[in-house]
């Protein structure tokens, strides 16, 4: 399935989507793009999920599991408090790189711990940075931090391709 969003139109609805941990992952993330909530069906409770709720939780987001457990409730504040941040829990997922989307989408500035957790070696961000550049993120990855700031200004003006891919590219 493949669906375009153009803006300019409020958007709801439902879609389904076949369990799995890489997409459970994406929406978890991509539920900092909705002000408000957001509720995931029949999520699975494993270990990735976990870390990256500990995330959504320190930084303001009220997350529930409903319906005997297997679906998820989310809720993000109106402000996220991005300097309350579990780091530890941060740095144990590589996923945390897929809040650069949202939070480019929701603040002016902020850091973001280091994504780790990776057992397969070191990976590069750089496909991340390749797509967010065009919409205007900058990064400085300093002290184990990447300090981001958008500038409002730029506009992807053609498609994006993705030099890479994979999981969480």
């Amino acid at each position: 399935m493949h669906l375009r969003v153009v803006g300019g139109r409020r958007l709801s609805g439902a879609i389904d989507v076949k369990t799995s941990k890489n997409a459970c992952v994406a929406l978890l993330c991509a539920s900092l793009l909705n002000k408000g909530r957001t509720v995931l069906r029949r999520v699975a409770r494993i270990e990735e999920v976990f870390r990256l709720l500990e995330v959504l939780n320190s930084i303001g987001v009220r997350t529930r599991w409903v319906n005997d457990g297997v679906d998820l409730e989310i809720v993000p504040p109106a402000q996220l408090e991005m300097e309350a941040i579990d780091a530890d829990a941060a740095r144990r997922t590589r996923s945390i790189i897929m809040f650069l989307g949202p939070l480019l989408h929701r603040m002016e500035q902020f850091t973001l711990p280091y994504a780790g957790g990776c057992d397969l070696g070191t990976r590069t961000i750089e496909p991340h940075m390749i797509a967010l550049r065009r919409f205007g993120l900058e990064i400085a990855a300093t002290e184990g931090l990447y300090h981001a700031q958008v500038d409002r200004s730029v506009s992807p003006g053609r498609p994006i391709v993705l030099t890479e891919r994979g999981d969480t590219v």
